[in-house]
């Protein structure tokens, strides 16, 4: 039944909810658990094969945002899905191109932030959570 509720009634708005909800997890996960990020860094720098199987997944991801909500509709919140999917398309890219460099260059970057990671992360999910809901 078309419109019977009217909150989150278009992919634009499902997309942000649960990309939001992604980096919520994650960031908690990290809150909870630090290092976990770094860990993780660490085994996809030491096994071509997780490197491999890494970036095709951000690439793939990175594809089926960007084609779900193109940047093309106009709207604010499809611009910011569309900047997500850059993101992980070139994620992924680099890990398949230069993945060795690329997870040194992260795990420099996660040392420097710290703590600061998981709160970007949590933030950024619960800014998308909250656009996703109340896009029209």
């Amino acid at each position: 039944m078309a419109g019977a509720w009217p909150i989150l009634s278009d992919e634009t708005g499902w997309l942000a909810v649960f990309l939001g909800l992604a980096l919520i997890g994650a960031g908690a996960g990290e809150w909870r658990h630090p290092g976990g990020w770094r860990r993780a860094l660490g085994e996809i720098d030491s096994s071509p094969a997780l490197r491999l199987l890494a970036g095709m997944l951000a690439l793939a991801i990175g594809a089926a945002l960007y084609l779900s909500a193109p940047w093309r509709s106009g709207g604010w919140l499809e611009l910011v899905l569309a900047l997500c999917a850059a993101i992980a398309i070139v994620e992924g890219l680099l890990l398949l191109a230069a993945g060795d460099r690329f997870t040194a260059i992260a795990t420099r970057l996660l040392d420097r932030t710290g703590a600061a990671m998981p709160a970007v992360a949590l933030s950024a999910g619960a800014l998308l959570l909250l656009a996703g809901i109340a896009h029209p």
